[in-house]
């Protein structure tokens, strides 16, 4: 029987965080080069073929996902896409795949290398422990996606954990400040949203309808919420690995409170505690529709925008568990 080598696909955005000098891209790359040696590879199983992709332009890394994947349905064999950057990286490029007919994605695995300022959503905790997993990774597993559509719009897709509110806020505008500011402005912008956010943009009352895939009455959550954040899961972070859902649950509301409460939450959030505070709602749901008549901020795996009150009703949806996931052994 013919055998052939298994091909891994690596799009890069080498504008991303962790590549952001081009010695360091250089280094990375090169490690990245001896484990994909080292890859899917117990003798005798043959070496396989790596294809480097380097993102050009903003929505690139969508059009080269989706050439991947037709490349793979073409040739009908199993090969790996693994993409380099940050969350925002993984979700251009992997996201858009879940419109595809499920059947183009059955040959096709995920790996996602953390090369970001933000790499809460990906699969390994540093590229050091990702290059040393990746001669390990034979098991696969299946990961699920959010579904973020605004009224009258096309859907997107989370991969992590999709959020309207105050971390939106931090998140949209620590994106656009590290472009000119040198450092990690990111905590001094928490810090500034923790005093000034609610003040400033009004939080209004916001309802949320929350569906069970499964059926039976919804749950109504309503009230001012200054965050509302959804993960594809419970036991997820984000925002420089912030512990919002620590638990089983997919969501966290957080309502509005005093300032000084609002302090000492924000410590909370670190490690998972605010969970047990009053004024935090936790609930597990597969479908949201939120309403707000006003203006707040959205993000989406750290990438923000400003939605308005056309823009609602916003619907999130989890779909079904359909990516291939590549995992070591002991994770499986």
């Amino acid at each position: 029987m013919r055998r052939y080598r298994p091909r891994v696909y690596v799009v890069v955005n080498p504008t991303a965080g962790g590549f952001a000098r081009r010695k360091r891209f250089g280094a990375h790359l090169a490690g990245l080069e001896h484990a994909l040696e080292r890859f899917a590879g117990c003798d005798p199983a043959p070496q396989p073929e790596w294809v480097l992709l380097e993102t050009r332009y903003p929505g690139h890394a969508t059009e080269l996902g989706k050439a991947v994947v037709r490349q793979v349905e073409q040739e009908r064999r199993r090969a790996v896409l693994m993409t380099a950057g940050g969350d925002g990286t993984h979700s251009e490029c992997i996201g858009p795949l879940l419109d595809l007919d499920g059947k183009a994605l059955k040959h096709l695995a995920i790996f996602r290398l953390p090369m970001g300022s933000g790499n809460d959503g990906a699969d390994a905790e540093s590229m050091a422990a990702a290059c040393s997993d990746l001669p390990r990774l034979s098991k696969v597993g299946h990961t699920a996606a959010i579904r973020v559509t605004p009224n009258n719009e096309p859907s997107r897709y989370a991969l992590n954990i999709t959020s309207v509110g105050i971390d939106a806020f931090v998140t949209h505008t620590n994106n656009k400040l590290r472009k000119r500011l040198p450092g990690d402005t990111y905590k001094v912008v928490a810090d500034l949203a923790t005093l000034f956010y609610e003040p400033v943009y009004k939080v209004r009352h916001m309802s949320a309808i929350l569906r069970s895939r499964l059926g039976g009455k919804p749950t109504i959550l309503a009230g001012d919420f200054i965050l509302f954040a959804i993960g594809v899961s419970g036991h997820r972070y984000y925002g420089g690995h912030k512990q919002i859902l620590p638990s089983d649950d997919n969501i966290c509301a957080i309502r509005t409170i005093p300032l000084i409460r609002k302090l000492a939450l924000k410590k909370l959030l670190y490690h998972g505690e605010h969970i047990y505070q009053s004024s935090v709602e936790m609930a597990t749901a597969d479908h949201v529709e939120i309403r707000y008549d006003g203006r707040i901020p959205l993000q989406i795996d750290g990438e923000g925008r400003w939605l308005g009150p056309e823009q609602f009703p916003l619907r999130f949806e989890r779909t079904k568990p359909m990516l291939q996931v590549l995992k070591a052994p002991a994770e499986a």
